[in-house]
C-alpha cells in the first residue's frame, strides 16, 4: 500500500497489514523504497508467488529497502519516539500503530536525491511519522526522523492515502469520519478522546489535512492545517491538479467518489 512515484521516478511503497507468521522483517508493518528501479523503467513481469515468497516482498526489477519498521526506533527522533508510536496528551505511550499507508516525498533539490517522507499510520488516533531521507547513490540513508505533532488540530484520525501537491507540501487522509450519533460516538471516539485527555468532538475528523516541515529553523516539527472546506467524509485521497485549483476527491466506499 501507499505506492507514491515521485517526480524523478523512485517508487515507494508499504507493507500495512502483514500477518504476524510471516518471516522477519515482514511480520510488522513497513514503510520502503525500492532501489535501482524507476517507474518507467521496463520490466518483466512476475510470476503469482507460491509458498513462502508468499509471505515476503517480491519485485519484478530493482531491491525493496526498509526505510522504517513499526515498533523501532526512529533515527535522530530527540524524544526517542518509535515508528507508529500514539502518545496520549499526557505524554505516556497509549498504542503502536502497525498499518503504515500513504506516503508523500517532499524533496529539497531538483534531483529529488534527499527531503522529507511523511507516511500515514492508519488507527485511530491516527498518525504520521516523517523521517529525512537521502539517497547515497545506491539505497537511501535515513538521517532523522519523528513523528508529526497533531495537538494543534485535535488529533488526526485514520490516516489512509496521501498525495503531494503541485506546491510541494504533503497531504493526508482521514478516513471513515466518525459518526455524530450519541451512541456511535461513545464507542468510535473512545481511543480518541483517551489520546486527547478530555471528551473528542466526532466533527474535528474527516477531513484533508495539508503538511509541511516548519521553517522556523530548529529543524524540528511540522506545520499542520485541516482543510475543512474540502468537505468532511471519508477521504481516500484528494489529488490537486496541475491547473492548481482543481481536486479529485477519493472516498473509501463502495461505488462513491
Amino acid at each position: 500500500t501507499g505506492v507514491h512515484i515521485a517526480k524523478d521516478g523512485t517508487l515507494f511503497f508499504n507493507v500495512q497489514h502483514p500477518s504476524g507468521s510471516n518471516p522477519y522483517p515482514y511480520n510488522r508493518g513497513l514503510i520502503g523504497v525500492v532501489n535501482g528501479f524507476k517507474a518507467t523503467d521496463s520490466f518483466t513481469d512476475l510470476a503469482v508467488p507460491e509458498g513462502a515468497d508468499q509471505q515476503k516482498v517480491m519485485t519484478a526489477a530493482g531491491e525493496y529497502q526498509i526505510l522504517g519498521r513499526a515498533g523501532t526506533a526512529i533515527p535522530g527522533e530527540v524524544f526517542g519516539a518509535r515508528f507508529g508510536q500514539l502518545d496520549n496528551a499526557a505524554g505516556e505511550v497509549m498504542d503502536f500503530c502497525n498499518h503504515p499507508d500513504g506516503n508523500m516525498f517532499l524533496p529539497v533539490d531538483e534531483a529529488g536525491s534527499e527531503g522529507s517522507l511523511y507516511s500515514n499510520w492508519e488507527c485511530i488516533p491516527g498518525g504520521v511519522s516523517r523521517i529525512y531521507i537521502r539517497n547515497n547513490g545506491t539505497t537511501w540513508d535515513v538521517v532523522e526522523g519523528e513523528n508529526v505533532d497533531f495537538a494543534s488540530v485535535n488529533g488526526t484520525w485514520t490516516n489512509c492515502g496521501s498525495t503531494v501537491t503541485p506546491w510541494n507540501t504533503a497531504i493526508t487522509s482521514e478516513e471513515y469520519e466518525p459518526i455524530a450519533s450519541m451512541d456511535a460516538w461513545k464507542d468510535n471516539l473512545g481511543p480518541m478522546s483517551d489520546y486527547m485527555g478530555g471528551q473528542a468532538n466526532p466533527y474535528d475528523y474527516g477531513y484533508l489535512v495539508e503538511m509541511m516541515p516548519d521553517s522556523d529553523g530548529d529543524g524540528l516539527g511540522s506545520i499542520v492545517q485541516k482543510r475543512y472546506a474540502m468537505g468532511r467524509f471519508s477521504h481516500e485521497n484528494g489529488v490537486v491538479m496541475p491547473d492548481l485549483k482543481t481536486v479529485y476527491h477519493g472516498d473509501d466506499g463502495t461505488n462513491v467518489v
